[in-house]
């Protein structure tokens, strides 16, 4: 592989750190100390430099205290904050980094100590943007394991991000979750990748802008992360109406602010929007499930009138009228009735406008 002259130059320059894990923390008291450790077990036998970053977002439980017992940790930064969101906390550690590249690990989450320097080996011979490798859910409840991949025989080890993300989404095995990947720190500042201060699906917005920019994606078939599921509850069990409101906004960030400027004929471009597209409606699709759950909802006027305002889908597929929503129906993402629902909302958008 041919590297990058920064690349090349960074890779020389490096007696000092390879990676910096970025690790939020906010009411995890219970888990955070088993995250740590596993990170901390990790790193005693790596041969490669690396730290942890940890940034306390305001916790109201006693994290703070479980926190301060690695006071005295050479390789690991305690960063406080008032409680700002994920996307704050993930921020500040991408600033504060110091490492080549840096990782995203969730404080209820751990990760495998063993293989991380056979990860950060192959991280150093490929030097790529974006460095993916695989992660298993566990469940704690029922003690169930899943090995989650990017079906990686499915894509070339090698590519851009452009090349990668259409690839990934035809064969519905692209993960929209940040943690599976290592990112190099650089290519990350140089191109302004900053989380946005969302509420609700900040991974999905970010993780779209850095496979759009990425010009090198290198995968891995190593177990590294273990993702619990002892804390998690799905959007649609959770009647937040700001969580969908925000789905609303990040869809806002990913079509107005990110991708409206792109007119190319070029067909990576073109297969990059598509699949982006087809993406979106997946990861959006609790706040339509949530819209039509229960028609006595209070909430159902206001998420309705946030569609309407936004002109929501039309926005970027306004050729193709049904197009989006016979993909949407027939691949399963959305129901039947929502899907004629959009549509009619469409035709009245056309009539009004």
């Amino acid at each position: 592989m041919i590297l990058h002259v920064t690349q090349c130059l960074e890779l020389i320059k490096m007696p000092n750190i390879l990676l910096s894990f970025i690790v939020p923390v906010y009411n995890t008291e219970i888990y955070v100390k088993k995250c740590l450790d596993s990170i901390i077990e990790g790193i005693k036998i790596c041969p490669f430099k690396c730290e942890i970053i940890v940034i306390n977002d305001g916790s109201t439980d006693n994290s703070a205290q479980v926190l301060s017992q690695y006071n005295n940790f050479t390789n690991i930064r305690i960063f406080s904050q008032p409680n700002s969101g994920v996307s704050a906390a993930r921020n500040l550690g991408i600033r504060e980094a110091r490492g080549l590249y840096i990782g995203f690990v969730d404080s209820d989450d751990d990760i495998n100590p063993t293989v991380l320097s056979v990860l950060l080996e192959k991280l150093q011979q490929n030097a790529p943007d974006v460095f993916e490798f695989y992660y298993q859910v566990i469940s704690t409840e029922t003690n169930v394991t899943k090995v989650c991949s990017q079906k990686i025989h499915l894509v070339p080890p090698k590519g851009t991000g452009r090349e990668i993300f259409p690839l990934l989404s035809q064969n519905s095995c692209f993960e929209i979750i940040v943690f599976s990947r290592f990112y190099r720190r650089e290519f990350i500042l140089e191109k302004q990748l900053f989380f946005k201060p969302l509420i609700a699906s900040e991974d999905c917005e970010w993780i779209l802008r850095v496979f759009f920019h990425a010009a090198s994606v290198t995968f891995v078939d190593d177990i590294f992360y273990n993702y619990k599921l002892a804390r998690r509850g799905s959007l649609t069990s959770t009647s937040s109406l700001g969580k969908y409101l925000s789905h609303m906004k990040a869809i806002d960030y990913i079509y107005i602010e990110e991708f409206t400027h792109i007119i190319s004929n070029d067909i990576t471009n073109q297969n990059f929007i598509t699949y982006m597209n087809k993406l979106s409606l997946a990861q959006f699709y609790p706040s339509f499930e949530y819209l039509f759950s229960n028609v006595c909802n209070p909430n159902k006027d206001i998420l309705e009138r946030e569609m309407l305002q936004r002109n929501y889908v039309l926005r970027y597929e306004k050729r193709t009228d049904k197009k989006i929503f016979y993909y949407a129906y027939a691949s399963g993402i959305l129901p039947k009735n929502v899907c004629s629902y959009f549509y009619r909302m469409r035709r009245k958008l056309r009539i009004n406008t």
